[in-house]
């Protein structure tokens, strides 16, 4: 199989969350650093402060997903620990009998559930995070970037765009007497972009009222923001064994197929091949290669499973 927990080092990071043993390998760490150097900005110390907030963000977005994992089994009663590594992070049962046995952890609901609860605790994480910017009346500079518009998401970047759209594009620096014309909670955004009190307000400064004051924090909340929802979508896929292959073979299981199996492994290979391509073409050579070794590892698995592969055949689930 692709992915198994790592072996222990003497540079792991162990610690207890919630009662719940977690281990971090120094690969972790690693591969974090690699993910994020390639959309750091500016000199030296501002990339490095950008790198330091896009780790702290994988981390901790990571370590939420696994702990809905984790979490899930404690509620059917099994022991479970935590290992963050460098492809990501694993909730792994401390036993099979734990996992298989009064529980009932083979059932497919359960299972379903288990495998959903990872995707589902990092995409709560990122809601409560917006919705605390919402309180504040920030902006949260990432769902516009993945395509959502901002009138679906309550941003006040909405407001500043909806102000800035009103105006004549000669009049770059609208003035009170062009603000009276709009709605009063658009009034009251020109009142906190006029902070000097000169009556003249540039889309720059309107464009301030809804960041964050602190770039840092705000640096910090778009990495968490998009990792938590970027990446637990991406986790859904039915790819084989990410969170969404798992659950998609459970259904297939409920269907009642004699070929569930077959049938879920030809569609993670499928799936994993395409969305290697976008990631070619798109996103580049990280994603590409990560869901090309995917598809290979479902082949595998396939082949095992009919039999037709090496290794000595058998069910490999």
């Amino acid at each position: 199989m692709l992915l198994g927990e790592p072996a222990r080092t003497g540079y792991d990071w162990n610690f207890r969350l919630l009662r719940i043993p977690i281990r971090v390998h120094p690969l972790f760490w690693a591969t974090a650093v690699i993910l994020g150097l390639g959309s750091t900005r500016g000199n030296p110390q501002e990339k490095l402060q950008e790198i330091i907030l896009w780790v702290l963000a994988v981390f901790l977005s990571i370590l939420v997903h696994e702990l809905g994992h984790a979490l899930c089994f404690a509620c059917y009663r099994i022991n479970s620990h935590v290992v963050l590594y460098h492809f990501g992070g694993l909730a792994i049962p401390d036993s099979f009998q734990s996992a298989a046995g009064r529980s009932g952890r083979d059932s497919p609901f359960q299972q379903i559930m288990i495998s959903a609860a990872g995707p589902g605790a990092q995409l709560g994480l990122a809601l409560v995070v917006i919705l605390l910017l919402r309180l504040g009346g920030y902006t949260d500079g990432t769902l516009s970037q993945l395509g959502l518009p901002p009138q679906w998401t309550a941003d006040p970047i909405e407001e500043v765009n909806h102000i800035v759209r009103t105006f004549d594009k000669n009049d770059k620096v609208p003035q009170s007497e062009s603000i009276q014309t709009l709605h009063p909670k658009y009034q009251r955004r020109w009142r906190e972009a006029d902070k000097d009190g000169d009556k003249r307000v540039t889309p720059e400064e309107w464009t301030a009222t809804v960041i964050l004051p602190s770039p840092l924090l705000a640096t910090f909340i778009s990495h968490l923001l998009f990792v938590s929802i970027f990446w637990a979508l991406l986790n859904l896929v039915p790819v084989y064994p990410l969170d969404g292959g798992q659950i998609t073979r459970e259904l297939f299981l409920l269907s009642g197929s004699g070929r569930a199996i077959q049938h879920s492994l030809m569609l993670s290979i499928a799936v994993a091949v395409g969305i290697s391509l976008w990631g070619f073409l798109y996103w580049g050579m990280l994603m590409g290669v990560m869901f090309l070794l995917l598809a290979y590892s479902s082949y595998t698995t396939l082949q095992r499973y009919t039999g037709r592969g090496g290794f000595g055949g058998g069910r490999p689930w």
